[in-house]
């Protein structure tokens, strides 16, 4: 397309030269063949932007779907995130609760700890006096039967001794 054919002049006059036709057919069918070759060129550019633009609107209506597709997700995920904020809150309300009993419960420990130790101290002296009294016990039975033994031994003396004095009064009366 460097070149525009040229308009055909016809010349009256009465000795025209002799035209170069060959030439000028050869001309124009070499500026047809570019022309067509740019006419191939500008139609395969063209196929080349309406396959690319193909391409992109394929392209834009897969990033649609993608798109509708990561907002249905992120709906999806704030709605889990609100129900594990929930799930969290009640978790921490529940470790909350936990840590008050198990405060309560060690307070309690501590007060049973206490009771205890005055129990423990309550036993060790309830023990001291059990023994103190087994003590006695023991002392008082053995004294319980020292004084049988002597009773015993006072009996048998007094039973001699009445034998004696029957003796002694036999034979005083006789």
């Amino acid at each position: 397309m460097d070149e525009l054919p040229k308009a055909l002049v016809i010349n009256m006059s009465p000795n025209p030269p002799q035209p170069n036709y060959l030439s000028k057919i050869n001309q124009l069918e070499h500026q047809l063949t570019q022309i067509q070759r740019e006419a191939k060129l500008l139609e395969v550019q063209n196929n080349n932007l309406k396959s690319e633009n193909n391409d992109l609107k394929h392209d834009l209506s897969e990033l649609s779907q993608q798109k509708a597709q990561e907002t249905i997700q992120r709906k999806q995920i704030q709605q889990d995130l609100a129900e594990t904020q929930k799930a969290i809150k009640q978790l921490e309300q529940k470790l909350t609760n936990e840590r008050e009993k198990r405060t309560i419960a060690e307070n309690n420990l501590l007060i049973e700890k206490k009771n205890n130790k005055s129990l423990q101290e309550t036993n060790a002296n309830l023990a001291s006096k059990n023994y103190a009294c087994e003590q006695i016990i023991t002392n008082l039975q053995k004294d319980l039967q020292n004084t049988v033994k002597d009773k015993q031994l006072a009996e048998n003396q007094l039973n001699n001794i009445t034998q004696e004095i029957k003796k002694t009064a036999q034979q005083f009366y006789q």
